[in-house]
């Protein structure tokens, strides 16, 4: 192998490897064959080679090995025969490629990391849609898998790298919508949502209500609805969250400046009232009874009577939290 011969370097690998797996140097053979075979321009068999590998230092009993329980040299190894794939895959078809040598392969826990090998090429060159569509590839191949948010999420930075920014905010959209609390992933994994997801989440939902909620101050009807369902999505799975009281009110005053005044009045009594500590309760349980007076002026008579009993319940809980902001209590 160090003098070029790669031809006959790959038959002695391949003769140690014939005694068996219980050799000392299988792993170092199957890795130094795979090699051999990439250089010779043997894709298909190198690749075969590598995969071989992986299957052995990477697999136990059918599951993935967590990377804290790899040694040193097993990194080393598998990085750079992650390297080798992605460099075939990269001089062929990209995602293409890699579908056809995992569906010859057979199943592979590890498939993950080699579309993040792939992406992470292409990256690399600056080839950033690419690079995008290969970390999307996984996605679109295994849509629940634990891995396929985070690899949306590398796609959108690889999206943002390249100043692509409707492909951004599109990244964001698909990460919130497959993803989201909303989602079948969701359900399907909770409760235990990588937290490295459930915080991607959280800022691309509140990224994505804001950028709409921006655009709607100009006038648009269609970016008022957008921000609220995101602040809505928001709010749905991150009440919780320490931006939930804020989040809540932004809520409230796009629904207002939208003429929306019995949704508007809603939201407001829940960032008056349904958190333990709000700086804004004050100002949020006043708007309270402004929106449930509008929204009896706007109402059919029907309605009015109703919304008005609404709006005298909300100004009397007023009365009692009003100059101690901080002293709410929750619904």
């Amino acid at each position: 192998f160090s003098v070029q011969n790669y031809a006959d370097a790959g038959q002695a690998y391949a003769l140690e490897l014939s005694r068996g797996p219980t050799s000392a140097f299988h792993e170092q053979a199957l890795y130094k064959r795979g090699w051999s075979l990439f250089k010779e321009s043997r894709d298909v068999d190198s690749t075969a080679t590598f995969l071989a590998l992986l299957d052995r230092v990477l697999v136990r009993d059918g599951r993935l090995r967590p990377e804290s329980g790899l040694s040193r040299p097993e990194q080393e190894l598998i990085g750079d025969a992650l390297r080798a794939l992605a460099i075939t895959f990269f001089a062929g078809d990209g995602p293409a490629s890699l579908e056809v040598a995992v569906e010859r392969h057979g199943p592979a826990p590890y498939e993950a990391r080699l579309y993040y090998a792939l992406g992470d090429l292409y990256v690399e060159k600056e080839r950033y849609q690419d690079g995008a569509e290969a970390y999307r590839a996984f996605a679109q191949r295994h849509p629940l898998d634990a891995e396929a948010p985070l690899l949306i999420v590398r796609a959108t930075d690889a999206y943002a790298k390249g100043g692509f920014t409707a492909l951004v905010l599109e990244g964001k959209r698909q990460l919130v919508g497959q993803y989201g609390p909303q989602s079948e992933f969701w359900r399907a994994h909770a409760p235990d949502i990588d937290p490295r997801v459930s915080l991607a989440v959280q800022q691309d939902l509140l990224v994505l209500a804001q950028h709409h909620h921006a655009l709607a101050q100009k006038g648009s009807v269609a970016d008022r609805d957008a921000a609220v369902r995101w602040y809505r999505d928001y709010l749905d799975g991150f009440d919780g969250s320490p931006q939930g009281p804020a989040t809540r009110l932004l809520l409230a005053d796009l629904l207002f400046e939208g003429t929306r005044y019995e949704e508007a009045a809603v939201e407001y009594e829940l960032a008056a009232y349904a958190y333990a500590a709000n700086a804004e309760a004050a100002r949020a349980g006043y708007a309270a009874i402004v929106a449930y007076d509008k929204a009896e002026a706007q109402a059919a008579e029907p309605m009015r009577a109703a919304l008005r009993l609404r709006g005298v319940d909300t100004a009397l809980r007023f009365a009692g939290i009003s100059g101690t902001p901080r002293k709410v209590l929750r619904m």
